[in-house]
Parts: C-alpha cells; structure tokens; sequence
C-alpha cells in the first residue's frame, strides 16, 4: 500500500522528457522543508494499491499514446515503490523517477527507471549518483554558481539547470538570465518550468 496524494494526466514540464504526455503518480511526504517548494504533496492522501495505481494509469492513458509514467514526490523514495516500477514496466510503461537524492534503496529496481536528481544539498545519498539518467538543480540569482565547474565534470548523466520560480517577476528574471550564462559556461541544459507557462498541472 503507497500514500498518494494525486495522480494525473499533463505534460511533463522539467528535465530530460520535457514536452512529452505523462502520467504523473505523486507520492505523499518529504524529508525537506525547502522554502521554494510549490508542491501540495501532503493533502487528500489515499492508500492505494499497485494494482490500484495502474488500473488508474490505465484509465488515464485509454485512448492516448503516452505511455510515460513520473513518479514524484515530495520524495518518492520515502517509500519502497519497486513492485509498482516492476508491475508498470511489465504492462509497457516508461517510467521516470523525480527525487532530491537523499535516500537510496538497495535491491531497488532503479535500471527499469530514469532517475532524475534534483539534489536540495550538498550531498546526495551514497549509491545515488551511480543511477541517476540526469541531474537538475535549482538556480537562484544570487547564487555564484561557482561549484558547477568542479561537479560537472563529475557526474556521469546529463545536468540541466533550472530557475526557482520566485513568483515575482523581477526575481523570476533574474533567475533565469543567472540559469542562461550558467548554461553557456558549464555546458548544461536550460530547464524551464514548461507546464507552468502553457499553465497546466
């Protein structure tokens, strides 16, 4: 049984699968407490089966081509969901997992997963970074950015750097023009909050 707070049909907005359809199967609970956080991910909690949450993945999905699942949390992995990722991946569903890498499960079935680490500090879990597909962090402006040059290099995935939504447009600005020049000096990808600006959930 997972505690789910919701489950629904979008776009993904972040990362790697930006663009794409996707259901989104959102986890109840977190480990952090970060102020920019603008995730309801604590109300309206169900406990749901695997069965359950594919049966409405399936509903979702009927008569559609998406066949992309993002389990997110909160954090995801406060919970030991790898008999879900193994009954979706069974029934031919891609599946993505959003997590700020500060717990790992061992016996995990991470290789039938894309995990991307959005990390919240300055350590991720041990055994994280050997199964991360990409890795995207937050950028404020104020923040010199000046770690990116010695990580970058060490991480063996994919990294996209992505402004905090301030909801302020002046700060908003100068996030994403910070994100810009951090992009065009370490060689990462934008990423923007797609779902946001096309104003879907």
């Amino acid at each position: 049984m997972l505690l789910v707070r919701e489950i629904f049909h979008s776009i993904q907005g972040e990362g790697p699968f930006v663009g794409c359809p996707a259901v989104f199967v959102r986890l109840s609970g977190c480990n952090l407490a970060c102020k920019f956080c603008d995730t309801d991910h604590m109300t309206e909690i169900n406990g749901m089966t695997d069965q359950e949450i594919l049966s409405e993945v399936d509903r979702l999905t009927r008569g559609s081509e998406t066949n992309l699942v993002v389990i997110t949390g909160g954090e995801p992995f406060l919970q030991d969901f790898g008999s879900l990722v193994e009954l979706l991946f069974a029934n031919s569903y891609e599946i993505q997992v959003e997590t700020n890498g500060s717990i790992f499960i061992p016996g995990f079935p991470y290789h039938l997963t894309s995990i991307v680490c959005s990390p919240k500090e300055e350590e991720v879990a041990k055994g994280v970074t050997d199964v991360v597909t990409a890795w995207k962090f937050l950028v404020e402006g104020n923040d010199p950015g000046v770690h990116l040059k010695t990580i970058i290099p060490e991480l063996r995935a994919e990294v996209f750097l992505q402004p905090i939504d301030e909801k302020d447009p002046e700060k908003n600005a100068r996030n994403i023009a910070w994100a810009v020049q951090l992009c065009k000096q370490h060689g990462a990808r934008l990423s923007l909050q797609l779902h946001k600006i096309i104003q879907v959930p």
